[in-house]
């Protein structure tokens, strides 16, 4: 059972992405990426995704080269877009990254069913203190991961 103090937030795993077998960087990348974001359902993407690297790796349970190898291998995938950023004086930014839940055009097709979104539901639980856990559906029951 939930706690009453959680605040849940769906982040929307593709079946496309599930069927090209990733690494579980790659999970643990596309659910952090995306939870940084806002998903647009007529876009099919999570937008506006801007973590600081330290920020994301924190969320993911790693250090920063984990999730520069998590971004690596989405962006490869083309589950990830990124884009750099700089602020008006030069100073580098967090990248700004959308997250695709449609399959992009570039990835081949896995099946007769792969523009489906969702295989899973993946959760992104924030409690009252602010500590971040992620969880999935089976069924219809929510398990931590």
């Amino acid at each position: 059972m939930l706690d009453d103090n959680m605040d849940i937030e769906p982040i929307i795993i593709p079946r496309w992405f599930w069927e090209m077998k990733p690494g579980g960087i790659a999970y643990q990348t596309y659910v952090g990426l995306a939870s940084f974001g806002t998903y647009n359902p007529a876009t099919g993407e999570y937008e506006g995704c801007q973590p600081k690297l330290k920020t994301l790796a924190e969320r993911m349970g790693g250090g920063v080269s984990k999730a520069q190898r998590g971004i690596a291998e989405l962006t490869e995938m083309g589950a990830a877009i990124g884009k750099r950023r700089w602020d008006p004086d030069g100073t580098p930014q967090p990248s700004e990254y959308r997250v695709l839940v449609r399959k992009p055009e570039a990835v081949s097709s896995v099946g007769p069913e792969s523009n489906q979104s969702c295989g899973q539901i993946y959760y992104v639980l924030r409690t009252a203190d602010g500590a971040i856990k992620i969880g999935h559906t089976r069924g219809s029951a929510l398990k931590r991961s």
